[in-house]
């Protein structure tokens, strides 16, 4: 997956500024809902953006700041365990007013200082991450120009190992009425060409109505194959990720092309090959998690739309039965 904020160097100052960039071409509802959803806070209103901030003779200088109804200051991490409780205090000297806030931003799983002032807030890029891709969901919330910005700024986060969790810890889930089935004959999960994922080892299924109790692992891709045209054995073992066992993915794709010859795509797609239903590398719960999701109005909903990551350890908790405990 390449970003087209790949060339960025990754230093503090370039990442917050490439976020800045991008949340300042966005409509000002988008932001709004951004902004509120990390802050926790419905009332924020948006005005103005500014990088690299700077008072009087203030040494310390957050990485960015947006003006509103009250003033959020940012300070960025890109390193695990760094934040300074000093500079912190040194940050907190701006916040002039009973309206200010202070935003830190880490790729830490938890809160990685001690502080605990009401004025600062803290979130991390996975946080960043849920909200881009709630938003890249709902296609009646933001236009073609904000979706291709939000899904380049994901990339950027994604590629620029922002993100918290180690990728052999946690299970990608996808909704798969018709993938489940197709995955229980042949081994395959198929989707769009090029489909962006976060970098996991497995892969689980979301299909009539619950997270299915098998997950296979992930053993390599294929970003664009078209299954109604192209040949499989001309398929280069530098086309597939993950995997150098070509033979694997043209047995599964073959397979799949025999039981679906009447019915096969006609456009490219992505091509998962999975460990197989009772392999040992796919992990097995005794029971599926059924999903108990209600919409605002109190209506069943479905658990997922697009796709979402669960921790493996929690995922694998026999102790969970529904949605609403992950």
């Amino acid at each position: 997956m390449n970003s087209i904020f790949s060339t960025y160097s990754q230093g503090e100052n370039r990442v917050t500024s490439t976020i800045i960039s991008v949340f300042e071409k966005l409509n000002p509802n988008t932001i709004r809902t951004i902004i509120q959803n990390i802050l926790g806070d419905d009332t924020f209103e948006l005005i103005k953006f500014e990088n690299q901030v700077k008072k009087g003779a203030r040494s310390s200088i957050p990485d960015a700041k947006i003006h509103s109804l009250f003033e959020l200051f940012i300070e960025t991490k890109i390193e695990k365990k760094s934040v300074d409780d000093s500079q912190i205090n040194r940050h907190l000297e701006y916040l002039q007013n009973a309206y200010s806030k202070l935003l830190i931003l880490t790729p830490d799983a938890i809160v990685p200082f001690t502080n605990n002032n009401p004025k600062i807030i803290w979130a991390n890029f996975n946080s960043i991450l849920v909200i881009i891709e709630e938003l890249l969901v709902d296609y009646f919330m933001i236009t073609e120009r904000e979706r291709f910005l939000l899904f380049e700024l994901k990339l950027f986060i994604i590629n620029s190992n922002l993100l918290c969790e180690d990728p052999s810890e946690m299970i990608t889930i996808v909704p798969a009425n018709l993938a489940w089935p197709e995955y229980i004959n042949c081994g395959l999960y198929i989707c769009q060409q090029n489909r962006s994922f976060r970098e996991t080892k497995y892969l689980g299924f979301y299909a009539n109505g619950a997270i299915q109790n098998h997950i296979p692992q992930i053993l390599g891709y294929i970003d664009d194959f078209n299954l109604s045209t192209d040949d499989i054995y001309g398929i280069d073992i530098d086309d597939i990720k993950g995997t150098s066992n070509l033979t694997l993915f043209q047995e599964r794709i073959k397979k799949y092309q025999l039981e679906n010859k009447n019915n096969l795509r006609k456009e490219s797609s992505k091509i998962f090959v999975l460990s197989e239903l009772n392999s040992d590398l796919t992990l097995k719960r005794d029971s599926i998690i059924e999903n108990d999701k209600l919409s605002k109005t109190g209506k069943n909903t479905a658990y997922i739309q697009n796709q979402t990551y669960l921790e493996k350890s929690k995922l694998m908790d026999e102790s969970i039965k529904m949605t609403s405990q992950l």
